[in-house]
């Protein structure tokens, strides 16, 4: 079951660098709705709130509520954001507007399912390697799933599964042209790498007449390590 998403929103009328310096310095997150045929609106919203919202699964893939001054909610989706380089502040967010009339394009998340019956996986101690996470479609917006499930069930040991093997639902196509030469990797199982190898032991061989030299370096060692731990 999706979640529904509303956001408080304020209108603006001032634009430009300064006044979204300002509008961050006050806590606030400027913001531009656009689409359906309709002017661009400049709004800004809680950046507390945004932030917490943006944490919550789903929230890049599911059909939000903008509630702009009070007014009756706003059906958009959140088409792009920026982030701080370095601080984990929201800097813009770009919302687009729902036509229920036309197909939008969407980025949706992966679920993986089926790994508990993946034998690869259960009995071989394979492990799933996911070279993809999301997925952009095209559908009506009444259309948009919540995620894009993958069975993973019966993949085999160093088996891949490409673009092409998945099962979309109903109504929703892929942007990405599938053909011989573009047909990109979602998952395989693969046994986990080895980090590290021990060393193979080393057989010590003293040959005559070396003993004492051997009695120095040893003692040399000693010394050398006493006086680190000092």
């Amino acid at each position: 079951m999706s979640t529904t998403f509303t956001l408080s929103a304020q209108a603006r009328t001032q634009h430009g660098t300064r006044n979204a310096r300002r509008l961050r310095a006050q806590g606030r997150v400027p913001a531009i709705i656009y689409g359906a045929q309709k002017s661009e609106q400049m709004i800004s919203l809680d950046h507390n709130k945004v932030s917490l919202a943006m944490a919550k699964p789903g929230f890049f893939s599911q059909i939000l509520h903008l509630v702009i001054d009070e007014a009756p909610p706003l059906k958009v989706i959140l088409k792009t954001h920026a982030k701080h380089s370095v601080k984990k502040q929201i800097l813009h967010l770009d919302f687009q507007r729902i036509d229920a009339k036309e197909a939008m394009v969407i980025s949706i998340p992966i679920k993986f399912i089926g790994e508990e019956d993946c034998a690869a996986i259960q009995d071989e101690d394979g492990v799933l390697n996911a070279a993809m996470t999301t997925l952009e479609i095209k559908c009506l917006p009444q259309d948009i799933p919540e995620c894009i499930e993958v069975n993973i069930s019966g993949l085999e040991m160093d088996q891949t599964l490409h673009m092409s093997e998945v099962s979309l639902p109903n109504k929703i196509e892929l942007t990405a042209k599938i053909d011989e030469e573009h047909n990109p990797l979602v998952a395989s199982v693969h046994l986990p790498k080895v980090m590290a190898e021990e060393p193979e032991e080393v057989e010590e061989i003293i040959l005559e007449g070396d003993e004492a030299a051997t009695e120095e370096g040893d003692q040399a060692a000693e010394d050398t390590e006493a006086t680190s731990d000092s």
